[in-house]
């Protein structure tokens, strides 16, 4: 599922690969199952270990005129050279009770708001490590045609209306784009 990208801090720079951490925010609220049938909300996040750099405003504009691939490339390059590019995976867990938007002060589906981590603190889960570059890139990645309406056994839509949205309008998208690989 897509994560911001760009925001308040500016467009991600790969060249910047050692360091620091911040975190990738989710945009969205997913519901994840008990096998009792139980759910909870969980927002992901994901830290990056390998720190991180921002590009200004003006930096990206010229960057991105010069090079569209550029983060692919830095990425890409990175891998090639050896390093293992790692974030840290983490989820913030909310019950279907604590989920009022009355008495949190925000809706908590809403993408804009950040859930605050005194109420809902983040939780380790694993890690999400890159360490190898796809072979074949158009089977590997532009055929992947990753849906969010496409879950994995536990994890369901929540009432996320631009979660909502994006399972129906991206399946439909890489159907049309890829349709030999559906």
């Amino acid at each position: 599922m897509p994560h911001f990208q760009v925001g308040q801090q500016g467009k991600q720079d790969f060249s910047a690969l050692t360091g620091g951490s911040r975190a990738r925010y989710k945009t969205n609220c997913t519901n994840s199952y008990s096998q009792a049938g139980e759910f909870v909300y969980i927002k992901y996040h994901f830290l990056a270990k390998h720190g991180q750099k921002q590009l200004s405003q003006p930096e990206a504009i010229r960057i991105s005129g010069e090079n569209p691939d550029y983060s692919k490339q830095q990425l890409w390059e990175a891998i090639e050279n050896g390093q293992e590019i790692e974030w840290t995976a983490k989820v913030q867990v909310m019950k279907p009770e604590e989920a009022d938007p009355l008495k949190l002060g925000f809706d908590p589906f809403d993408v804009t708001k950040v859930w605050p981590r005194g109420a809902f603190p983040m939780h380790e889960i694993g890690r999400l490590v890159l360490n190898k570059n796809p072979e074949n890139y158009h089977r590997d990645v532009e055929q992947a045609a990753f849906s969010p309406g496409s879950m994995v056994p536990g994890v369901e839509d929540s009432p996320d209306p631009l979660l909502q949205h994006r399972m129906w309008f991206y399946r439909d998208v890489s159907t049309h784009f890829s349709p030999h690989s559906h």
